[in-house]
């Protein structure tokens, strides 16, 4: 795919989709977007939506995959440490959804 060095704010005037959501598949929050957001970027970028949908899914895998590496990195007290923020941070997500 071709790079525009566009920023989000600019994407996002281009395709109609809101600079959250540009965000959010930038920060990988977002693995599959709509099939809307989807076509709506890809008429932005000039490209077929399977190309930019293929693109995604690796970026994806991509991300999968370094994250794994990092966690099988970690030492064992490394590991306890992250497990034990992990098990905290979920705690409290909970709390705030109540």
């Amino acid at each position: 795919m071709t790079t525009r060095n566009w920023s989000s704010a600019e994407l996002a005037q281009r395709s109609g989709v809101s600079i959250g959501t540009i965000g959010n598949l930038l920060n990988g929050r977002t693995i599959k977007p709509h099939t809307k957001t989807t076509h709506a970027l890809a008429r932005a970028f000039g490209v077929a939506t399977d190309a930019l949908e293929r693109q995604l899914v690796t970026a994806s895998q991509q991300r999968h995959e370094a994250l794994i590496h990092a966690v099988e990195s970690l030492t064992p007290r490394q590991y306890q440490h992250l497990v034990r923020f992990l098990r905290s941070f979920h705690t409290a997500a909970g709390r705030r959804r109540r």
